[in-house]
């Protein structure tokens, strides 16, 4: 996340703020996951949560665009 400078911040307001969830696509071994998509500084960012975890346990982040 931070190579595409994504920014724990970014990652905060986005899970305080989403306007839309959606599940992400199955991985063959790998724990499902929830993305969140928010509007962050103009851009759409997809923060991946691993599901039913708590506190949400972020797996990665990208932007949209």
């Amino acid at each position: 996340m931070e190579l595409r400078g994504i920014t724990a911040e970014a990652i905060d307001w986005v899970l305080a703020n989403y306007h839309t969830q959606f599940p992400a696509a199955p991985r063959q071994g790998m724990k499902p996951a929830i993305i969140y998509q928010g509007t962050y500084g103009g851009r759409e960012l997809q923060v991946y949560v691993q599901r039913d975890s708590h506190p949400p346990y972020v797996k990665t982040a990208a932007w949209r665009d």
